[in-house]
């Protein structure tokens, strides 16, 4: 099963390599689910691996990850931002906000681009897809064979128990910041435990597959609080160099607090949606 997730997502990778290339629309996206799964799998699966080849095979794909993200992150974001400014009262859209904030992001974007473009040109990118061939043509296991379906249900509870320990913390979180920073990790958790269940689907059918979505619901709803987070922290930038800059900062504020407010409903919203997910039913064939 693992060797199959492994096999499937070095595909994937390198089917979105040259959209990713041609700037196609959504291929970044793409790739980055590809090496997401990829680093899962390695992360999860880490005891049943040679470590000298997993991870610094996990810390390259973190590596393009990031570039790729760059130019991501800052191309959501300037549509949120061009999107919430859109609906706002032309008489509360004070001085050139919109100018602003398809500058600083629209630069950032671009930037980005050319250095994830440059990268993958490098020796080092083309290092890491040699080394990918490699992982899916020859798994370096720590042991004779494939894991056991056992070994495997064990990985993906000690993920489940990691996240139901980071959702303890966050709700005995008092401090906002922290509790922010702490759903953040829920989120990241929760990402891992979707794609552990969704390998171990050939083997344990509709219950990981029905866990994968539980799992998935609350991934999706902390990314709303998450971008809301990000969000939150560029318009608090851009209102301070409007100021500096002599600019009235009024509608970065009235921006960021509308912000908050959704910030505040996707935490409200994660609370009931882990409940679901959180069921026993969901997870008694973990045993």
């Amino acid at each position: 099963m693992v060797h199959a997730r492994l096999r499937e997502q070095v595909a994937e990778l390198r089917l979105r390599d040259p959209d990713v290339r041609d700037n196609l629309p959504d291929a970044v996206h793409k790739m980055r689910v590809a090496i997401r799964r990829l680093r899962s799998a390695l992360a999860t699966f880490r005891p049943l691996f040679d470590e000298q080849v997993s991870e610094p095979l996990r810390e390259e794909l973190k590596w393009i990850a990031g570039l790729l993200g760059e130019a991501r992150d800052a191309d959501v974001l300037r549509e949120r931002l061009g999107a919430s400014i859109a609906e706002e009262p032309v008489e509360l859209v004070l001085g050139p906000v919109s100018a602003r904030v398809e500058g600083e992001l629209g630069n950032a974007c671009r930037d980005a681009l050319a250095r994830s473009a440059k990268a993958m040109k490098s020796e080092r990118y083309l290092g890491l897809l040699d080394s990918l061939d490699t992982l899916v043509s020859d798994p370096p296991w720590t042991k004779a064979g494939h894991p056991a379906r056992t070994d495997l249900l064990g990985r993906f509870r000690h993920d489940w128990k990691r996240l139901r320990r980071l959702v303890a913390a966050a709700d005995d979180a008092s401090d906002p910041a922290k509790r922010d920073h702490l759903l953040h990790e829920v989120r990241k958790a929760a990402k891992r435990v979707r794609y552990s269940a969704e390998t171990l689907v050939p083997a344990y059918g509709r219950d990981a597959e029905r866990l994968a979505k539980a799992a998935e619901r609350v991934q999706s709803v902390l990314g709303e609080h998450q971008d809301s987070a990000v969000a939150q922290d560029c318009l608090r930038r851009l209102g301070m160099q409007a100021d500096l800059d002599g600019q009235n900062a009024f509608t970065y504020g009235r921006l960021h607090a509308q912000e908050r407010v959704r910030a505040d409903d996707s935490a409200a919203k994660f609370t009931k949606t882990w409940d679901k997910a959180s069921r026993k039913k969901l997870r008694r064939w973990l045993g």
